[in-house]
């Protein structure tokens, strides 16, 4: 029976590409398991999808695109 994650991690990110697989591993690196992560990205114009892809298609995330810049603050 899988177990529903305890809490979520969200992770903002606009134009990260280069820094947010090491922001991950930090998280992958932690000894409690029971969370979810989620990227929102905010309509980035760098390759953080393309980036991201192998752990999307993994299910290691959960991964929301906006279409365009919201700022701050949307999910």
């Amino acid at each position: 029976m899988e177990q529903s994650p305890f809490f979520s991690i969200v992770i903002p990110s606009y134009n990260r590409a280069e820094f947010i697989l090491p922001t991950l591993e930090s998280v992958f690196s932690q000894t409690f398991s029971s969370f979810e992560i989620i990227v929102v990205d905010n309509a980035s114009t760098d390759n953080t999808e393309e980036v991201l892809k192998p752990l999307i298609d993994a299910g290691k995330i959960n991964f929301i695109a906006h279409d365009k810049n919201y700022e701050k603050g949307k999910i």
